[in-house]
């Protein structure tokens, strides 16, 4: 993969792409699984969370990919406050609608 001057999304690489990238960088083959933590068990939203990689790797990390993809763009909330509807943009200019329904006996998303 080569280095490019827009930031990407980091999410659209596969393991072996993230781990053959950081390779590449120079850095050890553990770094791979630091990273897919902090993206998939800590949700990180900055590399600069993944507080157990180097702070350079964090900077080079900034430099090169973005790490979230979903930016609110609009809330609305029914008026007995069980249901929220949320409106995301995509980079890419795309929306996406969610719903959450949150009723007594179960919450729906």
């Amino acid at each position: 993969m080569s280095e490019k001057n827009t930031p990407n999304q980091i999410t659209n690489l596969e393991f072996d792409e993230l781990q053959a990238l950081l390779k590449s960088w120079g850095e050890p083959k553990f770094r791979a699984t630091q990273v897919w933590e902090g993206l998939y068990q800590q949700l990180v939203e900055t590399p600069q969370e993944i507080t157990n990689i180097p702070l350079d790797l964090r900077d080079r990390l900034e430099q090169h990919f973005t790490f979230s993809s979903l930016n609110p763009v609009d809330q609305l909330e029914s008026s007995d406050g069980e249901t929220t509807k949320l409106l995301f943009a995509l980079e890419d200019g795309s929306k996406i609608e969610t719903v959450l329904m949150n009723y007594r006996r179960r919450h729906t998303l």
